[in-house]
């Protein structure tokens, strides 16, 4: 590219865990790029890695003669601390995170092209990506989420349906994410948090172009270890935690997270104890409704939840609630239902 001065400043915030070989092969995909180098601010953070893969890394870094800024955590401390401190430190118009996956030669080059195209109201580029195995050899071409097209306003749909963005595409305008606050560090999962507060107040753009080519099969991110100690049953209680911070701002979005989250409960409930094989409650669950007898092992996450709901649509009742509408919805969530004109 031409002029490259006058191009806009990417932020690349590449993280390591136990992923020194794959980590390396992720840099030198970013030092392809057709974008000048010049004009990339490169992040490099090591989140606690058990093994030697910030050590090699580093030796890369510096036989290679990387431009960047690297931070080594004494500790693990997460994906999303870590994507807080590149964040604290960026200083591109646009930042984009990189973990072992690789990035095709044309991909900033591109997205920043068309970023520069649309108006400030943008705040995420997202993109189809290939799936490789973990010598990096393509496995599957062009892949997007139930090939869904998620542009525009799409708060309510990723609020109803989840996020069909998939998070190694991704490219943020760096203003709109510094303005949405910092990725919670009590999340497992950074990417659903932060769409749900940028889709609040700015659009979303999908580029029909794979740019990534994401492995698939083998994820080293520093959360691995929780999902493989706890399972996956876990993954719909996160799901309630992040999108009821979003109750109380309306009807509409009340009625729809509380559908969502009773449906949530259900999914913990039949993948965490019809798993546990060892356990006579595995043959009980197998005849009789999970969801009325696994209320008694979960009533006090359950109360917990009633009770700040109750705290949300009472005392921080933005939505103008009538007692009359309070007890409606808890009649909707109690008969583990909500009628399809509730949401109109």
């Amino acid at each position: 590219m031409d002029n490259y001065i006058n191009l806009p400043l990417v932020t690349v915030c590449t993280l390591i865990y136990n992923s020194g070989e794959r980590v390396i092969m992720a840099l030198e995909s970013v030092l392809k790029q057709y974008y000048p180098q010049e004009r990339i601010q490169n992040i490099v953070i090591d989140d606690g890695s058990a093994d030697n893969s910030a050590e090699i890394v580093k030796e890369w870094i510096d036989t290679h003669q990387f431009s960047c800024t690297f931070i080594r955590h004494k500790k693990n401390e997460g994906i999303c601390k870590s994507l807080n401190d590149g964040l604290n430190l960026a200083e591109g118009k646009y930042f984009s995170s990189l973990g072992d996956d690789l990035w095709k030669p044309e991909r900033l080059q591109i997205l920043v092209r068309e970023f520069e195209k649309l108006p400030e109201e943008y705040a995420l580029l997202h993109t189809p990506v290939d799936f490789c195995n973990e010598s990096g050899s393509i496995t599957e071409e062009n892949f997007s989420r139930r090939n869904k097209i998620m542009e525009g306003e799409v708060f309510f749909e990723i609020l109803c349906n989840g996020s069909m963005v998939i998070a190694p595409s991704v490219i943020y305008r760096t203003i709109h994410l510094k303005e949405a606050g910092s990725f919670n560090e009590q999340m497992i999962y950074e990417d659903l948090d932060m769409q749900l507060k940028l889709a609040q107040k700015y659009l979303f753009k999908y580029i029909p172009k794979p740019l990534v080519i994401y492995r698939r099969e083998i994820k080293n991110s520093s959360n691995s270890d929780f999902f493989i100690r706890d399972g996956a049953y876990v993954l719909p209680l996160y799901y309630i935690r992040i999108t009821s911070q979003f109750l109380g701002k309306s009807k509409q979005i009340d009625r729809i997270i509380l559908r969502n989250n009773t449906a949530a409960y259900r999914v913990f409930h039949i993948s965490k104890y019809s798993s546990d094989t060892k356990s006579i409650s595995f043959f009980v669950y197998s005849f009789f409704d999970p969801y009325i007898l696994n209320y008694l092992r979960i009533k006090r996450l359950a109360i917990n939840y009633f009770i700040q709901l109750f705290k949300i649509l009472i005392f921080r009742n933005r939505a103008g609630y009538t007692l009359r509408d309070v007890g409606y919805l808890f009649k909707l969530f109690f008969n583990n239902k909500i009628p399809a004109e509730a949401l109109k």
